[in-house]
């Protein structure tokens, strides 16, 4: 995968094309997707698999190229927010606040930083069915952080609405779905574009553990 890309994404429909293998064939295209995404370079020889194999890896390149056409797009919109606060920063003299020093004052900051986190909470509250108190300080310095890292407000609430329409976060009653949760660049980068998309969450090890049990029982 490409450098600072930390995760990707099974679809579940995935499992019409490994339905058909056994519990061994599909240990051996875990693996390989494991050494693929790791950039290892694998070859699988199984002609079995390797059918099984080319869905899978056109839908990895294919979110991969996404990914990064919305880095490029976020590292503009940095570059072009850094540009207007630059030109809009303007220095306050002391005098006007009785104060011998000067301070300035960027409007770019100021408009990035004026999030309704009481709407914000109200919606999480609403769309996950929990009944969260508040968002403390350095979760809401964080959800600064991703609009300044090109992310929008609409991002976030489409990440919300999209994690919370998911098989695993409704088999687990939303408990992981918090305020600090959806502050993250890797949620953010998983949820907020997969409205058409069914997500398996966390789908390796997910995977991992029913291999692991069926071998277990064997």
């Amino acid at each position: 995968m490409a450098n600072g890309k930390k995760s990707f994404v099974l679809y579940a429909d995935l499992l019409k094309s490994v339905d058909h293998l056994t519990d061994e064939e599909l240990g051996k295209l875990f693996k390989h997707i494991l050494e693929y995404v790791n950039d290892q370079s694998p070859e699988l020889t199984d002609r079995l698999l390797v059918t099984a194999w080319k869905p899978i890896e056109r839908t990895l390149k294919e979110d991969l190229i996404k990914w990064e056409k919305q880095l490029e797009q976020r590292r503009q919109a940095g570059k072009k927010s850094a540009e207007v606060r630059k030109r809009n920063s303007t220095s306050v003299n002391d005098r006007k606040r009785a104060s011998t020093d000067s301070v300035t004052v960027s409007v770019s900051d100021n408009e990035i930083n004026n999030i309704d986190f009481s709407s914000l909470l109200d919606f999480i509250n609403t769309t996950t069915k929990r009944s969260f108190k508040t968002i403390n300080k350095s979760v809401k310095q964080s959800y600064i952080a991703r609009l300044k890292d090109g992310y929008s407000k609409d991002d976030i609430k489409q990440a919300i609405t999209n994690a919370v329409n998911t098989q695993y976060h409704k088999d687990n009653n939303n408990q992981y779905l918090t305020p600090e949760f959806f502050s993250r660049s890797a949620t953010l980068d998983k949820y907020s574009q997969t409205a058409e998309s069914t997500i398996i969450e966390d789908p390796v090890v997910k995977m991992a553990m029913e291999l692991n049990k069926k071998y277990e029982n064997r």
